[in-house]
């Protein structure tokens, strides 16, 4: 434990060789995406902003063009899972003055209402993986070849740690713990071919006080309290942006707290699965010993048992 919460204690990410590079944000309207963006700007990055509603980008290109007067900020205003987006991301990359350094693919969503698999329709888990799985390996896919040919590039993807929990979220679950996967695949890749020029990485994200969290919980974001447990989306993105790259890891909780509370999660499954196992060797020992007993009992007393066999 001391181990996984010492790493928190470093010098924060550096972004010094990317800047003037530019970075794509997925979901950048609002909540996390929006506070990376800002972020980002903050370390000289040019931006990418892609979201749905034209408004809220325009507002916040606006704001990251005054607070930093020497960056380009850029817009493509799309629907993620619209067929269309792809070629949209392909005609603004192309058109960049320099490389694409940096990429978030923050966006994502769950369901208004949790439920057990079964009581989701087909609709609704079709969508869930086209909006946070299928955009996320079409975007690495469309990308990757040519971040491949940089002298440097960085791919973030945002997971979450609700697939240790995901009794009432299947869908959005099982589309997390594939880019975890995905993850784990571009990293394993790369490090066999001896690139180490694009660096991969996911992010299991906990809790935080975003308005999508508002929005499944009947809420308004303002009746959100950030707290230990819940981060702003402020206090998230700076944790993503200050510990990528944390440990050289393909996956890493980036909050300190939900990176604590997930060791201690750990910490009771491993006891309690060293505990089961040790009942179970017992039982499975006790129950050899008994086997063998019952075997010479059965052989003694044969004839009361075809006795009992036969009164049945």
């Amino acid at each position: 434990m001391s181990k996984s919460l010492c790493r928190f204690i470093r010098r924060p990410t550096s972004y010094v060789q990317y800047r003037g590079t530019y970075a794509l944000i997925t979901g950048s309207s609002y909540g996390i995406g929006r506070c990376l963006a800002i972020g980002l700007g903050k370390r000289g990055l040019n931006i990418i902003l892609l979201a749905r509603s034209r408004d809220k980008l325009e507002s916040l290109a606006q704001q990251l063009r005054k607070e930093n007067r020497n960056i380009d900020v850029r817009m493509i205003v799309a629907d993620i899972t619209s067929p269309t987006v792809y070629a949209q991301i392909e005609h603004e990359v192309a058109s960049l003055p320099t490389e694409l350094g940096v990429v978030y693919l923050n966006h994502g969503g769950s369901f208004n209402e949790m439920r057990t698999f079964w009581d989701f329709n087909y609709e609704e888990i079709a969508y869930c993986e086209t909006f946070n799985g299928t955009t996320v390996s079409r975007i690495i896919h469309q990308l990757f070849p040519r971040l491949l040919k940089q002298r440097r590039a960085r791919v973030i993807m945002i997971g979450s740690t609700i697939r240790t929990v995901c009794e009432f979220a299947a869908p959005y679950a099982i589309e997390k713990e594939k880019t975890h996967g995905l993850t784990k695949a571009l990293w394993l890749a790369l490090k066999s071919i001896g690139n180490k020029s694009v660096e991969v990485q996911s992010m299991g994200l906990g809790t935080t006080a975003t308005t999508g969290l508002a929005e499944v919980q009947g809420r308004s974001v303002e009746q959100l309290k950030p707290n230990l447990g819940m981060p702003s989306p402020e206090t998230m993105a700076e944790a993503i942006l200050n510990n990528y790259g944390l440990y050289s890891e393909p996956e890493i909780i980036p909050y300190w707290f939900h990176a604590f509370q997930e060791k201690i999660c750990e910490m009771i499954r491993d006891d309690f699965a060293k505990s089961r196992a040790l009942t179970n060797s017992k039982t499975s020992t006790s129950t050899l010993v008994a086997d063998e007993e019952g075997e010479r009992g059965a052989l003694k007393g044969h004839d009361n048992h075809a006795r009992y066999r036969k009164e049945e």
